[in-house]
């Protein structure tokens, strides 16, 4: 199965801050430290040789989830009909997890300014104009006031804090896609500033385990008022059918219809 246009909508769906449409419509961003502009064209000729190929995790069979879905919930099937192209992405961890921190109580532009000036300060240069999120050993090296300086506000302290986790093992982050996801959820939940919300989101787009179901305000009401199930009903692909729902109200909330 080919990448196509409709693809890149994964890219603009509030999983990953470090990627944004230009003015002529094509998605620009960094993935496994390299810069990528995604035209139409580009797309066609990504093979298995690409990290994007793992980006937008061309291995699983989207066809056949995306089936399994629409028969669960006659809004599922909306949402999957009017977004087909969406995908849950193969982040990398420790950016996937430092930016959910980052994103608590935030807005998207704020979270993307944050990550960006982060990776300015000491990501590797890519070029003149990108830098790649920074490593481990980067960031270690970073006091608690340069995070503040960075602009990360209260969450200054839970990243510092959770960088000191990970080196020293207290929390084990290579460990955590062989854990069932309550242990997996607990495992990360250690660290001060991660709730199960952002928790669920980590384990989904960077382990992607797809039985992780994030939930905000947002997914609680369109579950509560459109769904009307309970989302064991979605089965081992429980996150992927959050992602299609959380387009949905999106949507639905710029349209002023939810």
């Amino acid at each position: 199965m080919s990448l196509n246009e409709g693809n890149l909508i994964s890219l603009d769906s509030g999983q990953t801050f470090r990627w944004c449409k230009n003015s002529s419509g094509i998605y620009e961003g960094i993935y496994a430290s390299k810069f990528y502009s995604l035209s139409p064209s580009f797309l066609q000729s990504i093979d298995n040789s690409s990290p994007l190929y793992v980006l937008f995790n061309e291995d699983f069979d989207w066809e056949y989830i995306k089936k399994y879905l629409s028969k669960k919930c006659d809004y599922l099937d909306k949402a999957i009909r009017m977004y087909p192209g969406l995908r849950v992405l193969k982040l990398e961890i420790l950016e996937t997890l430092i930016s959910f921190i980052i994103s608590a109580c935030n807005n998207i532009p704020r979270i993307k300014k944050i990550i960006e000036n982060l990776c300015r300060y000491c990501g590797e240069k890519i070029d003149n104009e990108h830098y790649a999120f920074p490593s481990l050993d980067r960031l270690l090296s970073l006091s608690l006031g340069d995070f503040k300086d960075l602009g990360l506000g209260f969450r200054d302290k839970y990243v510092f804090k959770a960088l000191r986790m990970i080196e020293s093992g207290d929390v084990d982050l290579s460990g955590i896609k062989n854990f069932n996801l309550e242990n997996a959820r607990a495992e990360l939940m250690k660290i001060d500033g991660i709730g199960e919300k952002v928790a669920d989101c980590i384990l989904l787009f960077s382990y992607n385990k797809f039985d992780a179901f994030p939930k905000d305000v947002w997914i609680k009401r369109v579950m509560r008022e459109k769904v009307g199930v309970d989302e064991s009903v979605f089965g081992e692909y429980k996150g992927i059918a959050q992602q299609f729902l959380f387009m949905m109200i999106r949507n639905e909330k710029e349209n002023s219809n939810f």
